[in-house]
């Protein structure tokens, strides 16, 4: 910048030095001289001298010019020249304001060039920074993208293992709850139908049964109901029972009146009778305190045996209420 102001500031010295030059140059008429006219023009010159001893000599000088036409055309031709010189310097002051004005344009340029170098250099820097921080930034992503692999073969290791400690671990939980169903079917209770008895009159039909409790623990049943119906479902009796504790293999006989729906003389003359038994029982788990209930169903046959003429019942269960029946559970008898 300091070398383009001392360019600056000797190119407007030069051009004011021209300026000055150019007003200085003389604008009058040309030197005169002497000129000897073609047209019969002369001069004479006639001295006379008296010269004395010890005087000083006198000189007399006449000159005579030509034509007054000749001297008019001389003067024109003066102010034309005049004219014209001053033409000339005017040109030569527009030429010297021009040539500033070019300079400042130059000057208002050359800035302009060495501003926008500095911020292209400015620029430069800028760029070469993003640069240099986009090639850390990706130098640091590769780093991070190997340190993330490594994790991951890692924790593939890791749930490798995982997966075989969990196989082992289903396979305890399997266990697991495989005893608690064990201790659990401790607690499971049930209500088993036995000791079917009939009682045959000549009037009458009485069926009878007992509710016994086989598990550990007494049972409080919430509610309960059998129904044993003719197989032609037209007459049934129904037995509800509401709250009623049973202890453990302690049997609860409940009896089942078909004389006071059927007629005497029908009984008289029933060679036989087949009933369908359902119920339903329902109590809470000793441990889960959930609502259990037990459906159960099954087919009676009645009639005389040929050995003694007499009346005999036969039950055979189709739904079970225990969950697990025993071996020795299956069609019941009794006299």
């Amino acid at each position: 910048m300091r070398k383009l102001l001392i360019l600056l500031a000797t190119i407007v010295l030069a051009a004011i030095r021209v300026f000055c030059f150019a007003q200085t140059q003389p604008q009058g008429p040309p030197e005169k001289r002497v000129t000897k006219q073609s047209r019969g023009s002369s001069t004479e010159v006639t001295e006379a001298a008296t010269q004395e001893k010890n005087g000083s000599p006198n000189v007399t000088i006449v000159v005579n010019q030509g034509n007054p036409v000749d001297q008019q055309s001389k003067t024109s031709k003066d102010s034309e020249d005049v004219r014209i010189q001053g033409k000339l310097a005017d040109l030569t002051t527009w030429l010297v304001v021009a040539g500033l004005l070019q300079v400042v344009a130059l000057s208002l340029t050359w800035g302009w060039i060495i501003k926008q170098t500095n911020i292209m250099k400015e620029h430069k820097i800028s760029l070469e920074s993003l640069a240099t921080a986009a090639r850390q930034n990706v130098e640091a992503a590769s780093k991070n993208l190997e340190a993330m692999n490594r994790q991951a073969d890692t924790m593939t290791k890791m749930l490798k293992s995982v997966g075989a400690q969990t196989g082992l671990m289903e396979k305890q939980v399997i266990a697991m709850q495989n005893q608690a169903n064990l201790m659990q079917a401790q607690f499971d209770q049930w209500i088993d139908l036995e000791n079917w008895t009939i009682n045959r009159k000549m009037d009458s039909l009485v069926i009878g049964v007992d509710l016994v409790n086989h598990t550990a623990y007494p049972i409080t049943l919430d509610e309960g109901v059998l129904i044993i119906s003719e197989n032609e479902g037209m007459r049934s009796m129904r037995n509800d029972f509401g709250e009623t504790s049973l202890s453990p293999n302690q049997p609860n006989h409940i009896r089942f009146d078909f004389g006071t729906i059927i007629h005497p003389d029908e009984l008289m003359s029933l060679p036989s009778a087949s009933f369908k038994v359902k119920g339903m029982f329902s109590h809470r788990h000793r441990i889960t305190n959930e609502v259990v209930r037990r459906p159960l169903e099954g087919q009676l046959q009645c009639g005389p045996w040929q050995v003694d003429r007499k009346w005999h019942i036969a039950y055979t269960p189709l739904v079970h209420p225990n969950p697990e029946p025993g071996e020795t559970e299956g069609e019941q008898k009794a006299n």
